[in-house]
């Protein structure tokens, strides 16, 4: 599948106005996948979050909490810490339920358990959202470790932190599966065209 087929979006730690028509506005301009992240919310108002979207779009979120309350709310997917390869409650992921989670060094990367399915790598260049979260890997260091594993089954790495339409080429080439989007998104004055305009550019 082709980069730009794999970005995914990250919601605003933060609620806001017109939150979830903007982002059913992006469902329909062709997002996949969306990251729900808001931290320190009970299972209750995640769930609550949930219904502001429409139904059929619970099933393309990836909840960042725990794989019960993921599953209870009978999302698309769970983005969180590894558990143990023989933790009981993995056995209750559907096929075709996602496990995603976050490193921050491509030792991390080695180690992740095979049920992964995909993960993120950050940050890759400075973050847009957040201040003094600087770029913690070179180019050429990326592009040496992509080079390594490209011959191996691997996990599906997705670039995070910094990233937006200007360095998507980039990316590409270091050798990522694709990119997840927070900043280049939400700190536009418009984001749903900051989002058209990505679509747009494939």
């Amino acid at each position: 599948m082709a980069f730009k087929n794999n970005l995914l979006l990250i919601t605003s730690p933060e609620d806001f106005a017109d939150e979830h028509v903007l982002i059913e506005r992006m469902f329909e301009q062709g997002l996949s996948r969306l990251h729900v992240r808001k931290p320190g919310r009970s299972k209750r108002d995640l769930d609550y979050w949930l219904l502001g979207l429409g139904y059929d779009y619970r099933e393309r979120c990836v909840l960042h909490s725990d794989l019960g309350t993921a599953l209870d709310l009978e999302v698309g997917g769970v983005h969180t810490k590894p558990l143990l390869p023989t933790d009981s409650i993995l056995l209750q992921k559907p096929e075709s339920f996602s496990y995603s989670c976050s490193c921050h060094s491509l030792k991390e990367l080695n180690e992740l358990p095979s049920y992964i399915d995909y993960a993120f790598l950050s940050p890759i260049y400075d973050s847009i959202s957040k201040v003094d979260y600087k770029s913690a890997f070179s180019i050429d260091e990326l592009k040496s470790f992509f080079s390594g594993v490209a011959e191996k089954k691997s996990i599906p790495v997705y670039a995070l932190g910094g990233v937006d339409k200007d360095n998507l080429e980039e990316l590409e080439q270091i050798g990522f599966a694709g990119a997840a989007l927070l900043g280049g998104i939400w700190h536009y004055a418009d984001p749903l065209q900051a989002w058209v305009e990505i679509i747009r550019s494939k």
